[in-house]
């Protein structure tokens, strides 16, 4: 039984099997780069957080973005905040994370 083609745009005929392949590649490099963009906007939030600090003086007033940015970030925050020593009134666990996610978005193939 004859391999089954598919006619390219090209006007070549390639066999199947090229055809799968090219399609898994696709799909590879479709995961690595939402998973590159999941990180980076987690990044630019722990970023925000760390601006909106500085302006929010009352934590017990948050708005509705702090309260947000709060929300999605202390889950990753808090783990680290509690392994690190303490710093004095500087919270370190911010930029631990950023480098962490810095290092795994430029581990990322593609």
């Amino acid at each position: 039984m004859a391999p089954t083609t598919i006619t390219a745009p090209e006007g070549t005929r390639l066999p199947r099997r090229t055809i799968v392949a090219r399609l898994q590649r696709v799909g590879s490099q479709f995961v690595f780069t939402f998973v590159r963009f999941l990180l980076i906007a987690f990044e630019l939030l722990v970023i925000a957080r760390v601006l909106l600090s500085y302006v929010e003086s009352d934590p017990r007033r948050r708005s509705s973005l702090g309260q947000f940015l709060v929300a999605i970030t202390e889950p990753v925050l808090a783990p680290i905040r509690n392994l690190l020593p303490r710093g004095g009134m500087f919270d370190f666990s911010p930029l631990l994370v950023i480098l962490v996610l810095g290092t795994i978005i430029r581990a990322l193939p593609g």
